[in-house]
């Protein structure tokens, strides 16, 4: 029993910690378009225009997605 426990507790950190990241991360997106004048929509267009960062973006997506089901 404590075991299982354990796993929910983790489990519910490890989901509390990614939304807290990703929310960093929307903040820190918000701060750059502020600085460089740009809107969502175009700073979106030229990360994923920039294959690297298309597959570092795709990757986070799948990683979310995949926990998320």
């Amino acid at each position: 029993m404590g075991a299982l426990f354990r796993a929910a507790q983790a489990e519910d950190l490890q989901k509390a910690i990614d939304i807290r990241l990703w929310e960093l991360f929307l903040e820190l997106i918000k701060t750059v378009c502020r600085v460089f004048r740009r809107d969502i929509d175009e700073l979106m267009e030229l990360i994923m225009n920039d294959p690297e960062m298309a597959k570092w973006v795709n990757h986070l997506l799948e990683i979310s997605y995949r926990q998320a089901v």
